[in-house]
């Protein structure tokens, strides 16, 4: 999604030529640039979130294999659905995966929206809830800890209003537009609580099969 805002707001053709809002270029740049070689990582000089957050599931013994195979398949020029249905991910991520996916054939202002509302805005929120039940608990999880703080932080101080920014200046007032923003956003919120509430599930059933044990 953040690459197909850039792509389209920044520019990727030869030779280049300059876009008309360069404040938009520069906060989409700088969120690739966040998000692809992250600095804030715990005895890393410079790591993707996508690399920083797997070592983090690896640092609690999760398996990774799944993801792994299909960025193999992504990179052997494997097409995204077919590499997701053959991933061996569970099924609720592969799902998401695809609602996500969809979303890249939208207008650019609903992708925007999209962006806004169903991550940059929210994703602080989901985060600090996690971080403070962890702190809690005292669980021994530092790259997951420094991943989860590190989004909190930027997020929340200016990735956040960056994006709200972003949505305003292409949605430009347009009703039509708006509403069609608001239709995107709905979607998307409502596969991320799919998601959430399929994760819930799972966990429940874990927790009820080691009781049962």
């Amino acid at each position: 999604l953040l690459k197909s805002l850039q792509r389209d707001l920044a520019g990727t053709n030869l030779p280049w030529t300059p876009e008309k809002d360069v404040s938009l270029v520069r906060f989409i740049n700088e969120i690739v640039l966040e998000e692809e070689s992250s600095k804030a990582c715990p005895g890393k000089d410079a790591i993707s979130h996508y690399d920083w957050y797997c070592a983090a599931m690896e640092e609690v013994g999760a398996d990774t294999s799944p993801i792994r195979k299909l960025e193999e398949r992504l990179r052997a020029g494997t097409p995204l659905s077919d590499a997701l249905d053959n991933s061996g991910l569970p099924p609720e991520a592969i799902t998401f995966s695809k609602a996500t996916a969809a979303t890249l054939n939208a207008p650019l202002h609903v992708r925007a929206a999209i962006f806004h509302h169903s991550r940059e805005s929210i994703i602080p929120l989901m985060f600090l809830e996690l971080v403070t039940q962890m702190d809690g608990q005292g669980t021994p999880i530092s790259l997951f800890r420094a991943y989860l703080q590190q989004h909190i932080d930027v997020d929340g101080d200016s990735h956040g209003p960056a994006a709200a920014h972003l949505q305003e200046a292409l949605l430009d007032g347009d009703a039509v537009q708006i509403k069609e923003a608001e239709e995107g956003v709905r979607h998307a919120l409502q596969a991320r609580i799919e998601l959430w509430d399929a994760i819930y599930e799972r966990c429940s059933s874990l927790q009820e099969s080691s009781l049962a044990q």
